[in-house]
């Protein structure tokens, strides 16, 4: 079931247009952290990788690199000085938001020298509940997202969104997976069937967000 999702959503992205504007894609859930998550600094600005799914399945999934906009409270960017103090400021005015893989992962990122304005040397991102990211909208998008669309995708479809994807795996469960995932992913480096540990991890992870994913679109047929 699953090896057949994946080819189904290849063949939806190989079938997009290459030229030309391009309908909005989906609005993705960024997933709860459940506590700060630290941004490293390299080449000029801040950044980690977050956790995301898509919430409407209908739309075009994004390419990497497409920009997004956070809708929601609960978004904190944590900064903290030299001297150890920390302040918790709003997250969606801060940072920027860039797909990575698909409508699996964002990187979240903060330039180097907007961390340096705020008298920080450090910097962390907290997502708590019902965050959702909204594509930035583009001149001459043949199909931008709607009002009404935007409206479902942080209201009701966010909220069963956080109750089968944020919250969907079972917490003794989730870890099992996680140490097997990276088991199996040790085991394929040393044996030379996958380039890299981090790769490995990366497939691990965006496989077990579809299988959340998947469930949440059987909960949402027809919304």
């Amino acid at each position: 079931m699953l090896a057949r999702l994946l080819v189904a959503l290849a063949a939806a992205a190989i079938a997009l247009p290459l030229g030309g504007a391009r309908a909005a894609p989906q609005a993705l859930g960024l997933v709860a952290t459940n506590g700060p998550v630290p941004l490293r600094c390299f080449a000029g600005e801040c950044a980690a990788e977050f956790s995301a799914f898509c919430l409407q399945q209908g739309r075009g999934i994004p390419t990497p690199g497409a920009a997004y906009r956070a809708v929601g409270d609960a978004l904190s960017l944590i900064v903290i000085a030299a001297d150890g103090k920390s302040r918790r400021l709003p997250g969606a005015e801060q940072l920027t938001f860039i797909t990575e893989r698909s409508f699996t992962a964002v990187r979240i990122a903060l330039p180097k020298r907007a961390l340096e304005a705020l008298g920080a040397v450090r910097a962390a991102v907290d997502v708590g509940a019902r965050i959702t990211l909204v594509p930035v909208a583009v001149a001459g998008d043949p199909n931008p997202q709607s009002d009404l669309e935007i409206a479902a995708a942080t209201g009701p479809l966010r909220a069963t969104g956080e109750r089968l994807v944020d919250n969907g795996g079972i917490e003794g469960e989730a870890v099992a997976r996680a140490n097997e995932a990276y088991g199996s992913c040790r085991q394929n480096v040393d044996a030379g069937f996958d380039h890299s540990l981090r790769d490995c991890l990366e497939n691990k992870h965006d496989q077990l967000i579809l299988e959340l994913n998947v469930r949440y679109w059987r909960a949402t047929v027809g919304s």
